[in-house]
């Protein structure tokens, strides 16, 4: 009966961890954050069934913290920096697969908004800039 019960238990979990995961790390040798990925859209093609989903993942750069916000019905990002100090260069850059420049733009003190509706379902990559400091974040859109 243990047994049994200790089955079902790392099935559900599997299968409850596989149905979140929207975000994954990728690591260096030394155990340096590298990477960040994001899956932005909805996987339900039907308009019918898709639910507002809303998910804000947090991180720190250059002493601050950065706030990404993903809305995935309207396929919307917000970027926040507590303490917002629009001297030390706080921006953003949203690249394509080839590295080509689609949206840029320098972060405010509320919320700043990248709609990302028009684009074309894909791999982005995404760069905050702060103080000098850089975090980059993949964008998948479905």
């Amino acid at each position: 009966m243990k047994k049994i019960m200790f089955i079902c238990f790392g099935i559900l979990s599997t299968l409850t961890a596989k149905g979140q995961q929207n975000l994954s790390y990728s690591y260096d040798a030394a155990g340096n954050r590298t990477n960040r990925t994001i899956i932005v859209g909805t996987q339900n093609s039907s308009q019918d069934t898709q639910q507002k989903v809303s998910r804000v993942y947090v991180d720190s750069l250059a002493g601050k913290e950065l706030s990404v916000h993903v809305d995935n019905q309207d396929t919307l990002l917000n970027l926040s920096i507590k303490g917002h100090d629009p001297s030390s260069g706080e921006e953003y850059s949203l690249l394509d697969r080839e590295g080509k420049t689609l949206i840029m733009g320098q972060l405010s003190n509320q919320a700043t908004p990248i709609k990302l509706k028009e684009l074309a379902s894909g791999t982005y990559t995404l760069h905050i800039f702060v103080n000098r400091q850089s975090s980059t974040w993949k964008l998948v859109k479905l």
